[in-house]
């Protein structure tokens, strides 16, 4: 419990500030009358909870102040410590998903003169020893750490804002370089940034205005990260997210459609049914968005990858009606070719459509196939 933990940090404070006897230290918190007694006689539990809050929060106020050589100054980043900073930072992350390398990148992107050894010592390990030692941070693989949970949060709340921006500014920069898979993604990362996302939109409790607009942002601007991440993570994370993001789109939006579509993907191999329906919901928003801007090729393009995923669902079950679909997509496929035809993606989904065609063909309607498949060949 909270007083189990201020226990801990106590013990340590202890333990690097010799020259404060505990004596001293519980006639402090004698005079704020925030002994274990005083609390455990307390019948109130919101009492109770607001007294360990206090004492928790002078405990951390005192090791955080240890750290540095004064107290935070929430409106000057410059008199933080090392140390300081990379605590603070960390309380912007989700406490059981820390990655070093972003507090590593974060620091030097805040101070970028700082020496890379101090007195003959990586300047970061310094520092990841002495938070690890306090007990502040604990190493759980060799890339990610985890801090307690109440830590994190009194320690978020101490967080200078521009601090805090900073932090954010991170992680949303690297979602941006990870969607495009151009920079080799490991799973520690992909499973940290979807634990950030998910963390940040359980905090924004009372900001339903920019829970939609970045909903709005990530599934139109980032979705090959949800579909990428799910190819890493095991657990429901990813689900859990993507439920959120598709109750917090607008609804009838292009965010909405897709939305619908990245849940399907995460039950077509173990909910078939499901993700038909979800896949069908995605596909009406798609054709009234299309229907409502013909010269959109964006709008375009999202009904044809709509009526694909639709038709992939029931091609082995229902081969006639998923030729069907493919044949609506194909035919979309080839209007925005013709329209742009140094356009390479157009290129390339006209190709992938004359492909999807022929696979359906291929067995009742092999001469027909072997056409489509010479067509995608020659683009």
């Amino acid at each position: 419990d909270g007083f189990t933990l201020v226990a801990e940090q106590l013990s340590v404070l202890f333990s690097v500030k010799t020259h404060v006897k505990a004596s001293w230290y519980l006639e402090k918190l004698h005079s704020n009358e925030l002994e274990k007694e005083v609390i455990s006689r307390m019948d109130d539990i919101t009492g109770q909870m607001r007294h360990r809050d206090k004492l928790l929060s002078i405990v951390l106020a005192d090791s955080l102040a240890d750290l540095g050589e004064e107290e935070i100054d929430v409106e000057n980043l410059d008199f933080l410590s090392l140390e300081q900073v990379v605590l603070l930072v960390a309380s912007q992350l989700p406490p059981d998903n820390i990655p070093w390398q972003w507090l590593e990148e974060i620091l030097f992107k805040i101070s970028p003169n700082i020496p890379k050894e101090i007195d003959g010592e990586p300047t970061m390990e310094l520092i990841k020893d002495k938070l690890t030692g306090r007990q502040l941070l604990t190493q759980v693989t060799d890339e990610t750490y985890t801090m307690h949970r109440m830590v994190s949060e009194k320690l978020s709340t101490w967080t200078p804002e521009l601090l805090a921006e900073i932090t954010q500014k991170y992680w949303w920069n690297r979602a941006e370089i990870l969607k495009s898979r151009s920079v080799a993604a490991h799973g520690w990362e992909i499973s940290a940034l979807i634990d950030t996302i998910s963390d940040w939109f359980n905090h924004q409790t009372n900001h339903q205005t920019d829970k939609t607009n970045t909903t709005n942002y990530l599934l139109t601007n980032l979705p090959d990260i949800f579909i990428f991440a799910d190819q890493y993570l095991t657990d429901t994370r990813i689900k859990d997210l993507i439920k959120t993001l598709n109750k917090t789109a607008k609804p009838n939006s292009k965010a909405h459609s897709i939305s619908l579509t990245l849940l399907g993907k995460t039950l077509q191999s173990s909910d078939p049914d499901t993700a038909l329906d979800l896949y069908r919901q995605s596909l009406e928003i798609s054709q009234r968005l299309a229907e409502s801007a013909p010269d959109n090729r964006d709008a375009q393009r999202n009904l044809l990858l709509s009526l694909n995923n639709v038709a992939g669902v029931l091609q082995s079950s229902d081969p006639d009606t998923a030729l069907g679909y493919y044949q609506q997509s194909l035919e979309i496929s080839q209007r925005l070719a013709e329209s742009a035809p140094d356009n390479r993606n157009a290129q390339r989904d006209l190709s992938l459509s004359l492909e999807k065609v022929a696979g359906v063909l291929q067995s009742s309607d092999p001469d027909t196939a072997l056409g489509y498949y010479q067509q995608s060949l020659e683009i």
